[in-house]
């Protein structure tokens, strides 16, 4: 069994971080064209519109989680009874769920030019919506499939069909762009690729578990049904807050600022998001062996310790990252669109905080997930939406902010109370261990951080006046200065030395994949 989890972590793991690497470049390929054909309002739309989507995903009331949850014993002790109750409830609910969606998202379409403030949008805008929601709309019908094989911890399949899918989209949206300028087109072909990779994973999945298929109607037992209720009630919080969160500041920015600088934000904003997805999908992927852990194990000290190794990792990957993106996040830019579409380095220092502070809970999210603590977790996004929404619109409106102060709001809510309060509920409600050693290291690798951090600010943002020499510049002296300074500031903890010790095992791992069998 630890066997098979580590494997399944592997390959999640491996193919998901693959994946998304992909799944990045393509979109800065496709950006990149999309903003010299169709220019900034284009963009500001979209981002805008798709946004509005993200917003949609309120109302999926954290429904997926609580049930992968509650699907992680039965499949890994083969209850298929169990197994098919809680697909056909799944199967139940996201109906629901798609068509309330579709009415809120039709609502929408009537509010947007009050929410603009009467902006002049771009010409056709009201079917372009209706493409994206349409697109939405299709998660619904296959969200079900999906989560089954993430719960079986065969979420890599998943995420290789969309990696697959994202290519032959991108290749037909940059035709399509290049041979007719067409923004419809553009959104259509979205909308053509995400059905047909709907139905090759039905197809999978039906293969794969075929006990499905035509299977009686089963009653999911009424206790685990009261945990499930549980659950949800706990996650419509977590949900309403994570969603917010992600989506707010971009839509403030284009509501409160205007679409054209909502569209220069989505250029950082992509590249924050892309690199987010590869760690979250390197952190993140191991969470259902995390829960088949605790399904099938009652040791806690093993759970502590992937904990503490996990934690690790991610900030390992956070430092280094956030460290790259201060340096380099303006020069890329002005290389990549040109100084028309830079951000001040003030706003830029927000946004990596931002994304450093979000990346540091994916740990604590993992556990939350995996233990199944959505309940005290639902409580604290609620505080959370009000702490960053009401602070980002008092700063940019109140104090005259604007950009700075919606993305310090944000920051306030990190920092006040996620990165303290998800510690506390993981080690209190989930490990039962003291808190203490977890703040003895945290407080060392925070200080760690915050020199290295303040010690990248010194480096100027122009060394050379050639903007691609520049940028080769700056990677050049990054490449070195990142991962030596977290060597040699954490050199000497034994976490470092576990990491290593993994690392090598990986290596080795990989090596005997590669030689051929004798």
């Amino acid at each position: 069994m630890a066997k098979d989890r580590f494997k399944h972590t592997l390959l999640n793991s491996s193919i998901a971080t693959l994946s998304q690497g992909i799944s990045l470049i393509l979109k800065f390929g496709i950006q990149t064209l999309f903003i010299q054909i169709l220019g900034a309002r284009y963009l500001g739309t979209n981002s805008l519109f798709a946004n509005l989507m993200l917003f949609l995903a309120l109302f999926e009331f954290g429904v997926s989680s609580a049930i992968v949850f509650a699907l992680y014993e039965p499949l890994a002790h083969q209850r298929r009874q169990q197994i098919i109750a809680l697909t056909q409830l799944f199967q139940r609910v996201y109906r629901w769920l798609g068509l309330l969606s579709l009415l809120i998202g039709l609502g929408l379409l009537a509010l947007i030019p009050t929410l603009t403030g009467n902006q002049t949008l771009v010409p056709h805008w009201q079917w372009a919506y209706l493409l994206l929601l349409a697109n939405y709309l299709l998660f619904f019908l296959n969200e079900d499939k999906r989560q089954l094989l993430i719960a079986d911890q065969l979420g890599y399949i998943s995420v290789r069909n969309q990696c697959l899918f994202l290519v032959i989209q991108s290749v037909l949206q940059g035709l399509a762009l290049w041979q007719t300028g067409s923004y419809l087109l553009f959104l259509a072909i979205q909308l053509g690729c995400t059905l047909v990779s709907n139905q090759l994973i039905q197809h999978h999945v039906r293969q794969r578990y075929d006990y499905l298929k035509n299977a009686a109607p089963e009653k999911v037992a009424p206790a685990i049904m009261q945990v499930i209720r549980k659950n949800v009630q706990g996650l419509i919080g977590s949900r309403i807050s994570r969603v917010i969160v992600q989506s707010k500041d971009a839509i403030l920015i284009g509501l409160l600022i205007n679409v054209t600088t909502g569209g220069i934000y989505a250029n950082y904003a992509l590249i924050i998001s892309g690199i987010t997805l590869i760690l979250e999908q390197l952190t993140g992927s191991v969470t259902a062996s995390i829960g088949n852990l605790k399904a099938t194990t009652q040791t806690q000290t093993q759970a502590q310790n992937v904990f503490q190794l996990h934690y690790f990792i991610n900030f390992a990957c956070t430092f280094v990252c956030a460290l790259f993106l201060l340096d380099l996040l303006n020069p890329f830019i002005r290389l990549w669109l040109g100084p028309r579409y830079l951000l001040p380095q003030s706003v830029v220092i927000l946004i990596v905080l931002n994304f450093a502070a979000n990346q540091l809970r994916q740990t604590t999210i993992a556990f939350i997930n995996a233990y199944g603590l959505y309940w005290k977790f639902g409580l604290k996004s609620v505080v959370e939406t009000l702490i960053s929404v009401g602070g980002s619109f008092i700063l940019a409106q109140g104090f005259q902010l604007g950009i700075h102060g919606i993305l310090l709001g944000t920051l306030i809510s990190q920092l006040g109370l996620n990165l303290w309060w998800e510690p506390r509920l993981v080690f209190q409600d989930g490990l039962r261990a003291p808190l203490q050693a977890y703040w003895r290291r945290n407080w060392r690798f925070f200080g760690t951080f915050i020199l290295a951090f303040c010690a990248t600010l010194f480096i100027p943002e122009q060394l050379l006046t050639t903007a691609s020499l520049n940028f080769l510049l700056h990677f050049g002296i990054m490449l070195l200065l990142a991962p030596l300074s977290f060597w040699l500031l954490h050199l000497t903890t034994a976490e470092f030395q576990q990491a290593k010790e993994l690392t090598s095992h990986l290596i080795w791992l990989f090596w005997q994949r590669l030689r051929p069998s004798r």
